[in-house]
């Protein structure tokens, strides 16, 4: 008799295991699509068909990224929520995946908008064409 293992699910991207539980990215991407949907984080851009298709690539590259920021920040909310009686520590969990994919896109804009250096500056930094 032949005895099965128990295998934990890993994902990986380009054979890079991300070490993050699958249902973690799922509620951060959910969260991602209420912020980009309801909250309006990426505006439509100009009319066209080109506009439009560059929009929705835009929009799929920051849904992205706000679940793979849920994945990795969440389990730090969960166990400040996760503290309140009557909470499950999973419900905690998907809940503060959630919450991190919507808010993760206003947060990153800030911060890049913070450390990253203003157009006039990086075009002062170049060298003169003599």
């Amino acid at each position: 008799i032949a005895a099965a293992t128990a295998t934990i699910p890993v994902l990986t991207i380009l054979a890079i295991p991300l070490g993050v539980p699958p249902e973690t990215l799922i509620a951060g991407f959910f969260g991602g699509l209420v912020a980009v949907i309801l909250l309006n984080t990426v505006p439509p851009s100009d009319s066209g068909a080109w506009a439009a298709i560059c929009t929705a690539a835009h929009r799929m590259v920051v849904t992205f990224a706000s679940s793979l920021t849920a994945g990795y920040v969440a389990p730090m909310f969960s166990g400040i929520i996760a503290v309140i009686p009557g909470v499950s520590p999973y419900g905690a969990l998907l809940g503060s995946a959630f919450l991190v994919g919507a808010g993760a896109q206003r947060v990153m804009a800030k911060a890049v908008e913070k450390f990253a250096p203003a157009p006039a500056a990086a075009a002062e930094t170049k060298a003169p064409n003599d």
